[in-house]
């Protein structure tokens, strides 16, 4: 079974991934690859790109994203406890996954935000239905759980995550030349065995070639404000992060084959037809309706919430929010008052003006 990368950062990991998405996808065409699974920290704004790109490119999209996962609870935001939060990786492998990765993603962002935008065990717990989780970097709750507080709270971690996911639950792999993933690779090896959790090898891509390392690490320094020389800033150890083929990805995890058939989740898991068609449909911006003059989005109420963080269309949402507020103010001021976008009504001797664009509902389908 071909091995399959399904932990990867593009260019929609803000300053971070430095990876063109139509870059990402010819590489992995180069590279024969039958999928690719996209992880953006904590956003879905690559999603439809990145759907499109693959599709041009004859290789599977598995959508998913590293969602940040608050220390406590997601509406905690005490500065000491709660800045620092834990990166796990989701994917969504049917139509029930996407729906709720999109909500976990909203929820995250309009809830969650502290610092980062954060889900939280219990969200988690309430939206995993449909989704497949992965134990994250050296960053994930278990890793960093076994490096600053030891094998027993891990442990705990490991138990309570599977709890929740099942057998789609796996414990995720890294090797970068960092010693403390080499530290940490030794217990999620014995943890997994012991447990009966499937093991997968991901690399973590934040840029196609190793040679881009230098041009991610600038990246990094000007999302971090620091300057390049600065010792103390943050980087990253190793210029490793970046698209490995199968051959490069069998020499460092030599012996374990069994980490490496990713390409099994991908096969089995990802996007079916029904996320496909929806997709599409996202990508038309669902149905647009007008009624007396004024302009309808009409999909489904279910997961409205994502247009802000699925899209990228922040700044087209933003405004369809303030014509709605200005739509009901206008209502409650004239309720008696109907007129037609961009025109002046005149009714009882009053003439309003109405704001130039209404929207009445700005959701989106994922149903064909």
């Amino acid at each position: 079974m071909p091995f399959v990368h399904l932990h990867n950062h593009s260019e929609f990991s803000m300053l971070d991934g430095i990876a063109p998405i139509k870059k990402i996808a010819g590489r992995i065409r180069e590279l024969g690859m039958p999928a690719y699974a996209l992880t953006d920290h904590g956003v879905m704004y690559g999603a439809i790109p990145f759907y499109k790109a693959c599709n041009d490119a004859g290789i599977k999209p598995i959508i998913g994203c590293e969602v940040y996962v608050a220390a406590r609870r997601l509406t905690d935001r005490d500065p000491q406890l709660d800045r620092h939060s834990f990166h796990l990786t989701l994917l969504a492998k049917n139509l029930t996954g996407y729906r709720n990765l999109m909500k976990l993603v909203s929820l995250a962002h309009c809830e969650g935000m502290f610092y980062k935008p954060r889900v939280d065990f219990e969200s988690l717990s309430l939206h995993a239905e449909g989704l497949i989780c992965l134990s994250g970097c050296l960053n994930g709750p278990v890793s960093h759980t076994f490096l600053n507080s030891g094998e027993e709270a891990a442990t705990a971690l490991v138990e309570r995550y599977a709890s929740v996911f099942g057998g789609d639950y796996y414990i995720e792999l890294q090797r970068h030349g960092i010693e403390e993933e080499d530290r940490v690779r030794e217990y999620l090896l014995d943890i997994a065995k012991r447990k009966g959790i499937r093991p997968v090898a991901t690399n973590d891509c934040h840029y196609i070639h190793k040679e881009d390392a230098r041009a991610h690490d600038i990246a990094l320094c000007i999302g971090t404000k620091t300057l390049i020389e600065n010792e103390d800033r943050l980087r990253y150890n190793s210029p490793e992060y970046y698209i490995k083929s199968r051959e490069e990805m069998a020499g460092l995890f030599r012996g374990r084959e069994d980490a490496l058939q990713s390409g099994e989740i991908a096969r089995l898991h990802g996007p079916d037809g029904k996320v496909r068609r929806g997709l599409r449909r996202l990508d038309t911006g669902g149905r647009r309706e007008r009624q007396d003059g004024v302009v309808v989005l009409r999909p489904r109420a279910d997961v409205a919430l994502a247009v802000h963080v699925v899209v990228p269309i922040g700044r087209i949402a933003g405004q369809a929010a303030e014509h709605l507020r200005a739509q009901r103010q206008h209502q409650a001021r004239h309720p008696f008052v109907t007129h037609t976008r961009g025109q002046e009504a005149r009714k009882g001797g009053l003439l309003t003006a109405p704001p130039p664009l209404y929207i009445t509902h700005w959701q989106l389908t994922t149903d064909p």
